[in-house]
């Protein structure tokens, strides 16, 4: 709670808040756990960053920044994972979302995955809230 982790590679994260009201950057961030990134800020810190949500809500209520010179994946993994997530994509940064359907949506709104099933796609913004 309330950690700062900056590191090179991968944080994982799978227990019920994890990594709640925590800043974090990787090159890859994973959430498998229920609730595991929830609440948590998630930095490119300019540089690429891959962000993998898979588990129930495990993302809910974190902020995902991607700042200019960086490219940023969000996947939203589950069909629940990516709900009430705030993507931020900042002046000069690329932004990405898996499922692709997520690109031109909003909160609440679902996309098919690969597989065919609804995944909630996160809400969108140019600037940090």
């Amino acid at each position: 709670i309330n950690a700062v982790i900056d590191v090179t590679n991968q944080i994982s994260a799978s227990g019920v808040m994890a990594t709640r009201k925590s800043t974090l950057s990787a090159a890859s961030v994973y959430g498998g756990g229920h609730f595991s990134l929830a609440y948590s800020t998630i930095d490119s810190k300019k540089k690429d960053i891959t962000i993998h949500l898979s588990g129930h809500l495990s993302g809910y209520g974190a902020v995902v920044i991607c700042r200019s010179g960086s490219e940023c994946t969000l996947g939203c993994n589950g069909g629940t994972s990516c709900r009430n997530v705030v993507y931020v994509c900042l002046s000069g940064a690329t932004c990405n979302i898996v499922p692709d359907g997520c690109e031109t949506l909003q909160g609440g709104d679902t996309a098919p995955n690969q597989y065919g099933y609804n995944i909630e796609c996160p809400d969108r913004l140019t600037s940090i809230p």
